[in-house]
């Protein structure tokens, strides 16, 4: 079998090595050495400070996430307590809540929760007549001793 022959042959012998002379061995000069930064900078351009990007406005999509704050009794005794709720997207997420906050306010929340409402049923003298909307409500927790103004 052509498999087990492979196995018991022995390796053939390598041969002996050359004894090697210090002379016949190149070392490199020292105007032949390349340093990293030359090989890095060529075809690229030179590191530059990067600029502070201007405070720029809000941008739409921010504004179609956060619809607007909620403005309820319970939601100021949250606002002590550092928490502020908003009316949000229903297609919206935690993340996009986050960046859309720090984009509009200018400070990163600490942690969001969202709270799906479900439509309800809106009846008038024992007849069906409709639904409640379906609403997606946003709580954000703020660092301490951040306020934000909501009114505006």
């Amino acid at each position: 079998m052509g498999i087990f022959d492979k196995l018991k042959r022995k390796p053939a012998k390598s041969q002996p090595k050359k004894d090697v002379k210090d002379s016949d061995v190149k070392k490199p000069a020292a105007t032949e050495k390349k340093t990293v930064s030359d090989e890095t900078k060529k075809g690229k351009k030179e590191d530059k400070k990067p600029k502070k990007p201007a405070k720029a406005k809000p941008s739409k999509i921010a504004h179609e996430i956060l619809i607007s704050p909620m403005l309820t009794e319970k939601s100021f005794k949250l606002q002590q307590e550092n928490k502020y709720s908003f009316f949000i997207a229903t297609t919206a997420n935690k993340y996009k809540v986050k960046m859309a906050v720090e984009e509009v306010y200018g400070v990163r929340p600490l942690s969001v929760n969202v709270v799906r409402s479900k439509p309800q049923m809106k009846k008038r003298w024992g007849r069906q007549v409709g639904m409640t909307k379906r609403v997606k409500k946003a709580i954000v927790t703020m660092p301490e001793g951040t306020v934000l103004n909501l009114t505006d």
